[in-house]
């Protein structure tokens, strides 16, 4: 973001996508301060960068499961999260996949399925959808591939973090959470820019007025007339004088 500081693309021209599913040293660090001299222009540039995340559940069942994470974490494992630590979504997902397997395994029991194999789950999990304790309902692709939810946030220059803005869920039309806070003003530019990505987009081609045209075609017309013609006088008046 300093590079394109430097290079005057974070006027609000142009829009920077970041991606951080989730708070974890995997994804990096997405602060402007580093503690140099060059933190206020991180912080500005900073304005023009979305970050797209998962979206996660702020409910009191989750919450608790990441309690119980933290704390199961630390007696089994020895593992103890840092005070700010938060505990990656994935492990959320991890416990929805065994919930995913057993739910199908009840489907095909209550069914009374003759068969409890790879290819009848298989044949089950397209499109099955189930409501995980912790996550709420939980919708599977056709393909059996989770459909995930979706935050995009933008940066306040104000508090130096990011916040929600745009909401897109797995059902439904987007939801905007929060007010855009854009170097240029109030909104997003345009997605693409008036005259084309390259600035030769037909309508913004220069047309010359007939009246123009004309009068481009007829100066220099005058103009070399006229030279000619002085020319031509002075030639005379030099052959007339030599004569002399």
């Amino acid at each position: 973001m300093l590079v394109a500081s430097d290079l005057g693309f974070t006027a609000g021209e142009h829009v920077y996508l970041g991606v951080n599913l989730f708070p974890s040293t995997t994804w990096g660090n997405f602060s402007y301060s580093t503690g140099d001299d060059r933190d206020d222009d991180a912080r500005d540039a900073y304005q023009s960068l979305l970050l797209i995340s998962l979206s996660v559940s702020q409910d009191t069942t989750y919450s608790n499961f990441v309690q119980q994470t933290k704390k199961l974490s630390a007696a089994k494992y020895g593992f103890v999260y840092a005070p700010n630590d938060e505990v990656d979504v994935i492990t959320a997902h991890f416990y929805d996949s065994i919930i995913y397997y057993a739910s199908m395994i009840r489907d095909l029991a209550e069914d009374d399925s003759p068969s409890f194999s790879g290819a009848a789950l298989a044949l089950l999990k397209q499109s099955f959808n189930f409501t995980s304790p912790i996550n709420g309902p939980v919708t599977m692709s056709a393909d059996g591939d989770r459909q995930s939810a979706y935050t995009i946030k933008n940066f306040n220059p104000i508090s130096g973090q990011f916040e929600d803005y745009l909401s897109y869920p797995v059902v439904g039309r987007p939801r905007r959470l929060g007010v855009i806070k854009w170097p240029s003003g109030d909104r997003l530019p345009p997605s693409r820019p008036r005259c084309g990505f390259l600035g030769n987009d037909p309508s913004c081609a220069y047309v010359m007025p007939t009246s123009q045209v004309a009068a481009a075609v007829a100066i220099p017309v005058l103009l070399m007339t006229a030279a000619i013609t002085a020319g031509v006088v002075l030639f005379r008046r030099w052959v007339s004088t030599s004569s002399c």
